[in-house]
Order: C-alpha cells, then structure tokens, then sequence
C-alpha cells in the first residue's frame, strides 16, 4: 500500500509541475505580446520632471497637452487626435508626451500662457528639454490631428539622408563611365544641397596622361519635398595596370553663402570607395627548348611563349649564361630582346648554337623585363621562370641503335 501511495503521489507531482510550467509558458507569451503592444503606445508622462527627464535621455523634443480630465477639447486630442496613425508615428519618433493636469500642476506651465489671459483649453506646447522657459511653438483649443502635425512640421523638419543607390555593387570597370546616383530618404523637408567630389585613393585622379579617372565636382540640389535621384557622372580610363583599384568620392552639405537657409541632411557616408577593375591583362612569359631532348651540337631552339592575357607592349631580355656548359666553349653567348605588340600573344623563337663538348652539361637562360628607355611604355609582364636550365645530350643517346 505505501508503494502505491508513493506512485500515485510521484505521478500528482510529475502532473503538476507539467501543469505549472505549461502555464508559466502561456503567461510569459501574454507577457511578451503586451510588451510588444505597448513598445507602440504613447506613454504620457505626467509630471514636469520625468518628462523632461526622458527626453533627455532620448534625445527627443517633448510635446505636452495641459488640460483637464473632464475637458472633452483636451480628451479629444490626447486620446483621439493623437493616437490617428500619421500623428502617432511623428509622436513617437521625435518626440516624449506630457500630459499635465492643470488644476494640479499650473505652476508647471504657466510661463507657456501667461501673455494670454483666458484661453480654450487644451493648450498644446512643443518643447526643448534643454531650454523649458520658453515653447517652440503651441497651440490652443480644440485640434484636429492634421493641425497638430502642422503644428510639429513648424519645428521639427526631416531633410532626410543621402543614400547611394548605385552602382551596386560600388564598382567599375576601367573605361567605362562610373554614374554614381543619390537617394533622399527618411525625409524631404526643405531644400538641401551636397557637393560631390572625387579624390585620389589608389586610383590616381587627373585629366589625361596617366589618370584613371578625370576630377568631377558637381553640386546636387533637392527642393522642398523633392526626393528625386541625382547623379554625377566619372569618366574612367585603361592605364597599364592590372588589377582593382579605388576612388574616392567626397561627399558635404551646403547650407551657407548662396545656400543659406538650406537644411542639413544626414550623409550615410561621407567618403565613399569605388573599385575600379582594370580588364587589362599583361599575360605570362615563358621559355623552354622546342625540343624536349636538345642534343649538343646542333642548334637549340628556343620557344619563348607570352599566354594568359595581350594588354599592351611587353619586352623580354635574355641572357644565355654559363651553367655547367660553358659560354664560349660549349654554346654560343647570346643576349637579345623578345618584343610582343598590344594585343599580341603567341610563341618567338631564337635559335642558340651549340657544340659537342656541351653533351651531359646544362647551360642557362635567364629573363629579366624592360621598361624604360627605348622600351618605355611596355608594361611588366609574369615572368614564369626569371632562370631555366637546360641540359644538352649526347647526340649518341638520343637515337635507338
């Protein structure tokens, strides 16, 4: 019997500590959904201290109603007028509300009315946490929310920010045009201007010669409410190089001289990288003997091969040296100059004398690259071996007796 007392109390206990955790999940869901509900609720503050106690701590304006509970004017705005959708959103992300009994609290707000001796009630201030002797703009009476936010759009303008919005992503090819574009978003109040300009990074700026990219500076403007894409436009040019390189393009705001009374957007980024990738390939020199068993004594030839990409001229040197074959005794020493045009690839050939004494030794080729004097404007190739041995045989071991 006391065995099966203590199964039926272990199986009460298992049940319900099922039973409570079930219902601690359901509560902490209904927890959780409240939470995200209010996370878009206005909170109204209601007390002079905490709101601006808040607002500092946010960042935010602050917007106060000063009323009475039993005022259907001040209801109105604070719980109709302010919870419409459009005033709702401008509440919530500029500002911290305040609502202030004033048969409570009037020495909390009277310096907001004092020049108007009697008024309608509510009486509706937008104001700086910073500075709470005066108001930045208000409002009394009975209020529509559409006047209300007229109201707040009287202190509070959104220039927006300037986005790029192409190319995407931030490159270019070399040659090309580089049309960058710019997007206002989050905002389109009043006029704003930005300067664009392009800088040097590792891609040289000039005009002509050896720039990659020309100097464009160019001053966008967007007018009250305008969120049109602008643009400016880079030409971009081959250089001998291969490869990525960067440009930078410079980005400030206007708001003085010829612009003043401009507004000030954000800038998402005020330097901005763009890769510019050269198409030019230099492509790979490469020497080796046509053939694969030269024999000592006749002559070696010799396939110097450029493969992998024809941009632009290049210019080989090489030099047949002393290895273990002697210059002078067993081959010829010869030094010469292997050219390939732009957009010419392919196979040269050279022919080195040699002599019988060389057989079972190895001579030497060693390529180097030319730029500069009559070569000047040839550009610097992969060299896949800078030294190649090669051995020289036996005339006798190279054929089946």
């Amino acid at each position: 019997m006391k065995h099966v007392t203590t199964t039926v109390k272990t199986r009460t206990e298992s049940f319900l500590a099922r039973a409570t955790k079930s219902f601690a999940l359901a509560a902490g869901a209904v927890v959780f959904c409240l939470l995200q509900a209010s996370a878009a609720d206005l909170v109204w503050y209601r007390t002079k201290a905490e709101a601006v106690a808040a607002a500092k701590a946010s960042s935010k304006l602050i917007f106060l109603v000063n009323g009475r509970d039993t005022c259907p004017n001040t209801m109105y705005v604070k719980n109709t007028a302010c919870e419409t959708a459009s005033l709702k959103k401008l509440l919530l992300s500029d500002f911290v509300v305040w609502y202030n009994d004033c048969d409570a609290r009037y020495e909390d707000v009277w310096q907001y009315r004092s020049d108007l001796g009697t008024i309608t009630l509510p009486l509706v201030c937008i104001l700086d946490p910073n500075n709470m002797n005066k108001y930045l703009a208000r409002h009394t009476g009975f209020a529509m929310a559409s006047e209300i936010e007229t109201l707040i759009k009287s202190v509070v303008k959104k220039p927006g920010t300037i986005v790029v919005s192409a190319p995407v992503p931030l490159s270019v090819k070399a040659g090309n045009k580089l049309r960058m574009k710019f997007a206002r978003q989050g905002g389109s109040d009043g006029k704003i201007a930005v300067k664009a300009k392009t800088q040097t990074s590792t891609a040289l700026m000039g005009v002509g010669g050896s720039a990659d990219f020309d100097y464009v500076k160019k001053v966008m403007e967007w007018g009250d409410g305008d969120t049109s894409e602008k643009y400016i436009d880079v030409p971009t040019y081959v250089q001998p190089w291969e490869g990525t390189k960067q440009l930078r393009v410079k980005l400030s705001t206007l708001a003085t001289g010829a612009y003043a009374g401009n507004l000030v957007p954000k800038l998402e980024v005020a330097k901005i990288y763009v890769d510019l990738e050269n198409p030019s390939k230099f492509g790979t020199v490469s020497v080796e003997p046509e053939n694969s068993k030269p024999t000592a004594g006749q002559p070696l030839r010799l396939v110097f091969r450029r493969a992998g990409g024809s941009s632009w001229p290049i210019a080989v040197k090489y030099k047949v040296q002393t290895s273990t074959a002697i210059a002078g005794v067993d081959f010829e020493y010869m030094k010469d100059v292997v050219t390939w045009g732009n957009g010419e690839s392919g196979v040269k050939y050279v022919e080195i004398p040699t002599y019988a004494s060389g057989a079972g030794k190895t001579l030497r080729v060693k390529l180097s690259t030319l730029t500069q004097g009559a070569y000047q404007g040839c550009v610097t190739p992969h060299v896949k071996e800078a030294k190649v041995y090669i051995p020289l045989y036996d005339c006798n071991t190279c054929f089946d007796k």
